[in-house]
């Protein structure tokens, strides 16, 4: 039986490393290809005024790529609807790690948003309604803001260098999708006006201070009624798995080799494996999601 589980295994390790050596192969046959690729989608990520649907296609081009060449691995170990499955799956990783990021990026500037907005009204009175000064004193002077001092950062330094109004507008635009909620909409277009009119908006930072500070409690509150089902997500599903391992090994007579021989040496658990670790993101990103709720004005 041992001398069966070793063929096996030696088998399945020469057939993924034959696997390596062509796509090792293939990668130096389009070496070149690939570089000028590399290069092409580091500038689209860097330029400063890329827009939502330009992150979605590179987003979609990055899974598309990903489903393929899973496939082209996954179809020489399993059967065709497997294969589909596992390349869909693995595919929509980097779709659902975007989503994921996205969902932590708008509850980062949803924390800080009261900070935020109180920083700038402070600022905003002592510049004398100078707004590009009173943004660059709060960058300068927040030690509490991460998400927003990132995006203030990349408005200021837009709106120093633009050339018309319609790189100004579009830089706001990149600031209120990067806030990813509404007060961070409203923040822009007062910004804007200030700027651009010079019309003072005290009054209107006051309003959405208010405002935010009443939305900001009312996602404190779910966050809290929330924390058990997150903690059961992330938590409770590794600790469950180990703990199936340690009962196949303690109560079933099964050997530690044998749990991991038939996880990783067979097909069908590795297939199970990887499904299992594609749903586990998929339930991380939707507690996310719905602990994240928008809670806008």
């Amino acid at each position: 039986m041992i001398g069966v589980t070793y063929n096996h295994m030696l088998g399945l390790t020469i057939t993924h490393t034959l696997y390596m050596i062509f796509l090792l192969g293939l990668l130096m046959i389009f070496a070149k290809e690939i570089q000028v690729l590399g290069k092409q989608i580091k500038r689209k990520w860097q330029l400063t005024r890329r827009s939502a649907k330009a992150k979605r296609n590179t987003i979609i081009q990055v899974s598309a790529l990903l489903a393929l060449v899973s496939f082209a691995i996954a179809i020489g170990q399993f059967n065709m609807n497997q294969s589909l499955i596992l390349s869909l799956g693995i595919g929509g990783v980097p779709v659902i790690v975007s989503r994921y990021r996205k969902e932590k990026n708008r509850k980062g500037s949803m924390d800080e948003s009261t900070v935020f907005i109180s920083s700038l009204m402070n600022e905003y009175r002592i510049k004398n309604g100078n707004i590009l000064e009173a943004m660059e004193s709060l960058v300068l002077h927040s030690k509490d803001l991460k998400v927003t001092k990132q995006a203030t950062v990349k408005l200021l330094a837009g709106f120093r260098g633009a050339k018309n109004d319609k790189q100004k507008r579009e830089l706001t635009e990149m600031f209120s999708q990067e806030i990813g909620a509404e007060w961070g909409k409203l923040i822009a277009k007062n910004i804007y006006i200030a700027e651009s009119q010079g019309l003072n908006i005290e009054l209107s930072l006051e309003d959405i201070f208010e405002n935010a500070k009443d939305m900001k409690t009312m996602a404190e509150e779910r966050k809290r009624l929330n924390a058990e089902s997150v903690r059961m997500v992330k938590y409770l599903v590794p600790i469950a798995y180990l703990g199936s391992i340690f009962a196949c090994v303690k109560y079933m007579g099964m050997g530690l080799d044998k749990v991991i021989s038939n996880q990783f040496g067979t097909k069908e658990g590795l297939f199970m494996l990887i499904i299992m670790g594609i749903v586990f993101l998929v339930n991380i990103m939707l507690v996310e999601a719905v602990r994240n709720k928008r809670y806008d004005f």
